[in-house]
């Protein structure tokens, strides 16, 4: 066989090398494979000697607020004349935690027109079962709260001051006509041939205890008689101002005032006035008129 020859830094070796080749690529095998398999242990290694540390997991259900799911609506109601009158609101209550977890003492209903509310004056529980509660809520409704539409809010807390509240329904404030005078009569006094004499009282105070405004006012009066004597109601003027300029009255007959409005609200009132001319040579005695003057007020 030919000998082989390797160039190394321009030496010349002769076929004797080989054996230490063989060696030392033996070696760098074996070195390699060692290096693979420290790579692939080295992981576990890392793992089995890990520092550890530990920590908490925890859950926390909350207390669910309640629902206020139903309100007795559709109510339609007409208020007291001159005073107010109470109106009850039920709804029904649902709680999770069940009905002895709603408070009762936060129960409250608010009804409103846009313009006015009126709030519960007290709540009570009306019933109560499992997760349900029934409350009643009253709220006073005064004789000059307008007619029309209403909304009811109704609202709750839970003992864990949740709060719940539902205001999707209405109810109805139906129109109240009312008026009421301050006195139940008037009276004049005075000799023959005296004018303008003053009513006593001055004035008769009409008070509109509704809730609805009227535009006008009618007076219809009758004649003053004593035995065979009479007294014509024409002598009698009327005007809302105190003067004695005023409306002649006509037997048995509706005159309108001038300028006689009658709004609702608090306190709404319009006064009228009466004065009397007695005839010259009227007879004396007392007068009493044949029937009750009646006031109408016109919407």
């Amino acid at each position: 066989m030919l000998p082989v020859y390797y160039l190394v830094y321009g030496t010349s070796h002769s076929d004797s090398m080989r054996a230490d080749d063989t060696t030392r690529n033996v070696r760098l095998a074996t070195a390699l494979f060692f290096i693979a398999l420290a790579m692939l242990v080295l992981p576990a290694i890392h793992l089995v000697n890990a520092v550890t540390d530990t920590f908490s997991a925890t859950i926390t259900v909350t207390n669910a607020a309640p629902t206020v799911y139903f309100v007795d609506a559709g109510q339609s109601l007409t208020g007291s004349a001159a005073t107010s009158a109470v109106v009850y609101v039920l709804f029904n209550v649902s709680d999770a935690n069940g009905y002895d977890d709603v408070n009762i003492s936060s129960a409250a209903v608010n009804i409103t027109n846009g313009s006015t509310t009126l709030s519960s004056t007290g709540c009570v529980l009306f019933s109560g079962s499992g997760q349900n509660a029934r409350i009643n809520c009253s709220v006073s409704l005064r004789y000059y709260d307008p007619a029309g539409t209403w909304t009811i809010n109704a609202s709750v807390k839970d003992n864990s001051t949740n709060f719940a509240q539902n205001f999707t329904q209405t109810l109805t404030v139906n129109a109240l006509d009312a008026i009421d005078l301050v006195s139940a009569s008037i009276s004049f006094s005075g000799s023959p041939g005296t004018t303008d004499i003053a009513s006593s009282p001055t004035a008769q105070f009409v008070n509109n205890t509704g809730n609805r405004n009227y535009t006008s006012m009618n007076l219809t009066g009758y004649a003053f008689t004593s035995g065979a004597s009479t007294i014509n109601v024409g002598n009698v003027t009327a005007n809302v101002t105190n003067s004695v300029i005023g409306q002649v009255l006509i037997n048995n007959t509706e005159v309108l005032l001038g300028n006689s409005t009658l709004t609702y609200g608090v306190s709404a009132t319009r006064s009228i006035y009466f004065f009397l001319d007695i005839p010259a040579s009227q007879q004396s005695g007392s007068y009493t008129a044949q029937a009750s003057w009646i006031i109408e007020a016109n919407t």
